[in-house]
């Protein structure tokens, strides 16, 4: 018998963000691996709670003003009585480290990314960003183990924190194989089909946000020499609207694009979209975990994508042997060559079975499970 771990995991929320739906992908693995899950949460948006609850996880809402919130976890800490509080996202990494050490909890927190873009000290979101970044330097000092779903995770926050590399344990995020699917040829044919593409038609996805780390303009200003050599070439962008849309849609008009590229909205079927494509676009300038790059292994699609750490931590792997092309942060030019040259090959069906039997082994919600419990009894093992 394994013995039972009780967890209270503080989260912002449970709308479906990055963080929160990886913790309910999570959840029945944890749950087969002996943890007793209490997810509090601090604000209330529609989301995940269906999904926590099948799974057998507790969820308790914080619905107090922020000053009073952690008193009132210190409360719901003695009641829960769990042998871990884990947090995750600033807010909650804030009350629940402060509220974890005054009950004498052992506290794990997740760093999900590389934290805040600092800034100018000469303007007032700069000096409010460092204040935020000293507040978390504080708070850490409450931390037994922190979780980093990257190294490059490391690098950057054990230099911000002011902390040893050896508090951090790398653990990746985690998709669930059978919500993915696999490859096949009928399925591509019955996606193309259904986004009118021609067969034989080139097909490029881009996924993630409209927002300035995921390099949206990179990609738009590669396009016209894309479509000069590759005529019929069709471009999805698929991504909740954010602070660089309205640049993207002045971008589309003034490259006269438009009858390319299509926006799609957030998608549900990234999966599906990315076994349709032949290349997958990915010319982010700065991520913690690219978690869409994992999905794209799993769906054998090819990649090109930025040379950034975090990006190059998963497609370059220790056996010299790349599941990628890379290419320098915010040049189209690059980027457009890299597209034409995959588009313009055989697929290499050796490359990309690799990068899907790497995913089965290192990327799938049951692996990263396995080592986050690992995680939690290294934890309680400590003095």
């Amino acid at each position: 018998m394994v013995e039972p771990v009780r967890v209270l995991y503080v989260i912002d929320s449970l709308g479906p963000g990055g963080a929160e739906t990886s913790l309910a992908s999570m959840a029945p693995h944890l749950a087969r691996l002996g943890v007793d899950l209490h997810v509090c949460y601090l604000i209330e948006r529609d989301g995940l709670h269906e999904q926590f609850r099948s799974a057998g996880a507790m969820l308790h809402r914080l619905d107090v003003p922020r000053i009073r919130r952690v008193a009132a976890l210190r409360r719901l800490i003695r009641q829960v009585d769990p042998d871990i509080v884990h947090t995750t996202l600033y807010e909650a990494d804030q009350v629940g480290r402060v509220a974890g050490a005054l009950t004498r909890r052992p506290v794990v927190s997740s760093l999900v990314s590389t934290g805040f873009e600092l800034g100018s000290w000469r303007s007032v979101a700069g000096l409010k960003t460092r204040a935020a970044v000293v507040v978390d330097a504080v708070t850490a000092r409450a931390v037994t183990r922190f979780h980093a779903v990257s190294p490059p995770v490391v690098d950057v926050m054990s230099r911000r924190l002011i902390l040893p590399r050896d508090r951090f344990a790398v653990i990746p995020r985690g998709r669930e194989p059978d919500a993915l699917g696999a490859w096949s040829g009928p399925r591509r044919r019955s996606v193309r089909k259904t986004l009118g593409l021609a067969p034989g038609a080139p097909f490029v996805v881009a996924v993630g946000r409209e927002v300035l780390p995921k390099g949206h303009a990179t990609l738009l200003n590669a396009i016209p020499e894309v479509a000069e050599l590759m005529p019929g070439i069709r471009i999805a962008i698929a991504g909740r609207p954010g602070d660089r849309s309205d640049e993207i849609t002045q971008a589309i008009a003034d490259l006269d694009i438009g009858h390319i590229v299509d926006r799609l909205g957030h998608r549900d079927d990234v999966a599906d979209l990315l076994v349709a494509a032949d290349v997958l676009a990915f010319p982010s300038t700065r991520e913690g975990f690219p978690g869409t790059l994992i999905e794209a292994m799993a769906m054998e699609c090819p990649i090109v994508a930025s040379d950034i750490p975090s990006i190059r931590s998963i497609l370059e792997r220790p056996d010299g042997n790349s599941l990628g092309t890379m290419v320098p942060v915010g040049d189209s030019g690059a980027l457009a060559r890299a597209l034409v040259a995959e588009l313009d090959s055989p697929r290499d069906e050796e490359q990309l079975s690799r990068a899907r039997l790497v995913f089965e082994r290192d990327f799938t919600t049951s692996a990263v499970s396995e080592r986050t419990i690992a995680l939690y009894r290294d934890v309680l093992r400590r003095p």
